[in-house]
């Protein structure tokens, strides 16, 4: 089981009716590893529709930084919730070389 300290701040902004933008930054600081930052943005439209994006900087000048980007939705009828998520995320090892992994989710709030 993995053992970390987390520490960080959200600020959500209502742009305009319907419209809400999550800004995010966490300092994540396992015990057995370097520490990392991770900022992100989350625009949310009408409670149906978000648009993710965030990246992940480490410390340490060994770990790669890593960069992300997705989209959900998410409908509500009665009191059920169903959302699916999708994000992209890809680890820039070098200029020519970097790994990118396709994330799918899947939500039910009952």
């Amino acid at each position: 089981m993995p053992l970390l300290a987390r520490a960080g701040a959200a600020v959500l902004f209502d742009i305009e009716e319907g419209n809400k933008l999550l800004v995010a930054l966490d300092y994540v600081q396992p015990v057995y590893s370097y520490g990392y930052f991770s900022f992100g943005l989350e625009d949310n439209l009408l409670d149906v529709l978000f648009i993710r994006a965030g990246t992940r900087i480490s410390v340490d000048t060994r770990t790669p930084p890593e960069a992300a980007a997705g989209v959900g939705v998410s409908l509500k009828q009665f009191d059920v919730r169903v959302g699916i998520n999708y994000s992209y995320k890809a680890v820039f090892w070098s200029q020519d070389n970097f790994d990118s992994t396709h994330i799918i989710g899947v939500q039910l709030t009952i």
